[in-house]
């Protein structure tokens, strides 16, 4: 299978399981990154779209890494000038694996989390160089 259609499959797995795992992320992400509860609200349709958000550039890199890849870059800047700690932006696509590996089955379980694994160090890899900037 491909990596896109690893993701996909395992992307079926987590709703079957989980339903929406937005709540449960950002959950784990409040735990993980106290910094990042300086952004939260009572209006909470921003963690929908970060989900949404991320979840495209997890499918996009599946498809198109060098695509996907220049969105990163993008949004690295544009979190560094909302003064999102970059480690809490690289933090919330390993916190978003966290929480859907668990749901991952089946004979191609390892072969998705490793299809998950690349597409977020590719992207941590991103965020560090833009970091660097």
């Amino acid at each position: 299978m491909t990596s896109s259609e690893l993701i996909n499959l395992s992307l079926e797995q987590v709703a079957e399981a989980l339903g929406d795992p937005t709540a449960a992320v950002f959950a784990r992400m409040y735990e993980r990154y106290p910094a990042l509860k300086h952004f939260r609200g009572e209006d909470s349709s921003w963690e929908n779209y970060m989900m949404q958000e991320i979840l495209s550039n997890i499918l996009q890199y599946a498809d198109e890494p060098e695509t996907a890849l220049v969105t990163i870059k993008d949004m690295t800047t544009h979190h560094q000038l909302i003064g999102v700690p970059l480690d809490v932006f690289k933090g919330m696509y390993s916190t978003l694996l966290d929480v859907l590996k668990p749901t991952f089955q089946g004979e191609q379980q390892a072969a998705m989390a490793a299809a998950w694994q690349q597409a977020i160090d590719a992207i941590h890899r991103v965020v560090d160089q833009q970091s660097a900037f």
